[in-house]
This record gives structure tokens, C-alpha cells and sequence, in this order.
């Protein structure tokens, strides 16, 4: 898919302890043009630089979360389209609240926002939005 790999350390406190997040999908989201990320998830100011500069290199628009942004499952966005090339962001609406007016309106320039309410999936299922989603790569056209 011609990617490279930006590897990094993310981390988390919980009830005031300290853990490493298991999967990037709880702190970022890379779309096509934009790329919304938690970066206090990442304790190392050179790691934390290389992957914001990595993103913006590629052409992507950068949209910081907060780490409450994130606890609210603002990380866990995935981007689909349709058979017409449009594209859609896809976010839990607890995500679509924990975000501001700004951070909204920069994703709705690239892409339209769809936001069920899942909270089962959320409180229970350890997971969001994109967790629910399986991705097949295939050809346009």
C-alpha cells in the first residue's frame, strides 16, 4: 500500500496509573487527507515531533485531540466512502461531542461526518466506531 512505518511509544493514565495504549486506533486516526491525534499520548518529544512531522509531510491536515477527547473516543474515527468517491468520517456520538466547534468544522472540509450512538459497544465492548468497522482495500472503478 506503499506506507512506512513511524513507530512510537502511547501511553495512558488511568486512575492515576500509567499504561501503554495497545493499539493506535485509541489515539489517532489517519484519513486521507486528515489525521486527527492525540499527541499527549506520546511521551517522548522526539517521537512526538517525527510523527507530526510524518503526517504533515504526507499532506495531511493535523487535528490534535486532547487526552479527555480521547477518553471519549475521539481517536477511534475511521474514513469510508461511497461507489461515488465521497467520503465520510465515521465516529461514535460521544466522539462527534467530545470534540469542539473547530475540530469539527476542519474534518467537515475533507469529509462527512456520520455519528451513531453506540454506547453498549462503548461502555462494554471496549472499543468504538471504528472497531465495529472491517476495512476492504479494493480498487475505485
Amino acid at each position: 500500500l506503499g506506507y512506512s512505518v513511524i513507530g512510537f511509544e502511547a501511553s495512558q493514565e488511568i486512575d492515576g496509573v500509567s499504561s501503554q495504549i495497545y493499539h493506535t486506533n485509541v489515539m489517532m486516526h489517519v484519513g486521507t487527507d486528515l489525521a486527527v491525534v492525540c499527541l499527549d499520548s506520546i511521551p517522548k518529544a522526539s517521537e512526538r515531533r517525527m510523527v507530526q512531522e510524518s503526517l504533515t509531510k504526507s499532506g495531511k491536515k493535523l487535528i490534535p485531540i486532547t487526552a479527555k477527547q480521547k477518553f471519549n473516543f475521539a481517536g477511534n474515527m475511521l474514513e469510508v466512502s461511497n461507489d461515488g468517491g465521497e467520503k465520510f468520517t465515521v465516529m461514535s456520538q460521544a466522539a462527534l461531542d467530545a470534540l469542539n466547534v473547530g475540530q469539527i468544522q476542519q474534518i467537515e472540509k475533507y469529509t462527512t461526518i456520520i455519528s451513531p450512538t453506540i454506547p453498549t459497544i462503548e461502555k462494554l465492548g471496549g472499543g468504538s466506531a471504528r472497531c465495529m468497522i472491517a476495512e476492504i482495500f479494493l480498487p475505485m472503478g
